[in-house]
């Protein structure tokens, strides 16, 4: 006849488990307390095993959850005082530790515990043992067990469940010597991480060249030193910024400006990065502002025309193939290009008349008049002698008549100063470069040159020339 060794489960489920807690340790005793009392049960805490001897003594609860290692009395002794006395003898005792060894557990079977929780345990451990294991035996020894609602035969010999036990506790603490070897090598590599970024941390802090951290929205993460001197910020305000610039991959020239006015010219090279968990871009930058300027007086000293002070022929077509480029890529959406070509009419006369003074005069005051009708924007130079071409920027159609006046009006106020020694006058083509095209600035200059050649004809002809 099948008899159970578990006769308080049914009653237990029916009322509120009376715990007694035994444990030294303030943190563990706190967490179990609450989670039991999450649970509805009713729980009393003691700090030593003659605290909790007396506390089960004076009123058997159903469960005892005992910690292995206290003072005045260790769990052992506690679970063999409990079970040798026939008051408190069916109290269910648990013992806790975080020693797997196979002997511990014997010492605990030996002392008579009922089961052992392994720290650090979780809710589940816990609510695994808040009932007893229901477990049947039969006539022939068989033992039938319940496990996570399961159920689970066992044969009748007590030496080979012992031995199997055994074996499979040798397991469970190989394993755990195994993870705790893991936990201890992955200590190591993050303290071996933690110094090699204290490392670099300090290389990049004390880096001459400036190193931002910034978010893909532009919002600066971090900023060094060297960083904070060219920003003239200090690093704290530098890190409530937006940066400045697009950040975009890739080494890019850029102009800073800065809090007092001034302007750095500085490389800056963008890489993507992870910081602190966030997907970011450094920016590694530094100050080139005077190797940048003597580059562009060495640039304007070989893309300017000494006499007029206008880009020369290099210069011209140096600055308007980028604007070209630009408009090709742009297509349809591209502002309007126009070239004017002018040639000076009467060139050889005033120099024969007047000597090459004045020719080199007369060139000058034809460079201003062509300066002054253009914007800042549109490119302006002398291609040689006495031939000179303006590229004009995002210019219209309807505007070539307005351009046309004002340089008319501006050759006329020249023509008054001169006094009237000789007339300035110019014969213009313009060019515009058609929507969407692949036109080349060669392509334009030709297209110009030739009506500028058409309308010379004409002069000719009619003797203005």
């Amino acid at each position: 006849m099948a008899s159970s060794v578990s006769e308080q489960a049914a009653t237990a489920e029916t009322r509120a488990i009376r715990v007694v807690i035994a444990e030294d340790s303030p943190t563990q005793a706190v967490w179990l307390e609450h989670s039991l009392l999450k649970r509805g049960c009713s729980v009393t805490v003691a700090r030593d095993g003659e605290a909790a001897l007396r506390v089960v003594r004076a009123e058997p609860p159903d469960l005892l959850i005992s910690d292995v290692v206290m003072p005045k009395m260790d769990g052992y002794g506690l679970c063999r005082a409990i079970k040798a006395d026939p008051a408190t003898a069916n109290v269910r005792v648990v013992l806790a530790t975080a020693q797997t060894d196979p002997a511990d557990v014997l010492r605990g079977l030996a002392a008579g515990a009922d089961d052992f929780l392994t720290k650090p345990y979780g809710d589940e451990d816990l609510d695994l043992r808040l009932f007893p294991r229901r477990v049947t035996i039969d006539a022939s020894g068989a033992v039938t067990l319940d496990y996570r609602g399961e159920e689970h035969v066992v044969g009748a010999d007590p030496a080979r469940g012992i031995d199997f036990m055994l074996s499979a506790i040798e397991e469970a603490d190989k394993r755990n010597k195994q993870l705790d070897q893991a936990k201890r090598d992955i200590q190591e590599a993050m303290t071996r991480v933690i110094d090699l970024e204290a490392g670099l941390r300090r290389l990049m802090e004390d880096s001459p060249q400036a190193i931002c951290v910034a978010a893909p929205d532009g919002a600066v993460r971090y900023a060094n030193h060297a960083a904070e001197a060219l920003l003239d910020q200090c690093t704290t305000d530098v890190r409530d910024l937006q940066f400045p610039f697009p950040l975009t991959p890739g080494s890019h020239e850029i102009t800073l400006s800065r809090p007092d006015g001034s302007s750095r010219i500085s490389e800056m090279h963008v890489t993507t990065t992870t910081w602190q968990g966030e997907p970011c871009l450094v920016a590694s930058f530094w100050d080139i502002t005077e190797n940048a300027l003597l580059r562009e007086e060495l640039r304007s000293l070989s893309l300017t025309d000494e006499l007029t002070g206008l880009y020369n022929r290099r210069g011209f077509r140096f600055l308007a193939e980028e604007q070209v480029g630009l408009a090709r890529r742009r297509g349809a959406r591209a502002g309007g290009l126009a070239l004017l070509y002018a040639d000076m009419d009467g060139m050889k006369t005033i120099n024969d008349d007047h000597g090459h003074e004045a020719g080199d005069a007369a060139l000058v005051a034809v460079a201003r008049s062509m300066r002054s009708t253009c914007r800042e924007t549109d490119i302006v130079a002398r291609l040689g002698g006495d031939e000179f071409a303006a590229l004009l920027v995002d210019y219209e159609p309807s505007e070539e008549k307005a351009v046309h006046t004002r340089l008319d009006e501006a050759l006329r106020a020249a023509n008054a100063a001169n006094g009237a020694a000789y007339r300035l006058s110019l014969s213009i083509g313009v060019a515009r470069m058609p929507a969407a095209s692949e036109w080349t600035v060669d392509d334009l200059l030709r297209a110009a040159d030739e009506r500028m050649y058409i309308v010379k004809k004409g002069r000719a002809r009619r003797g203005q020339s």
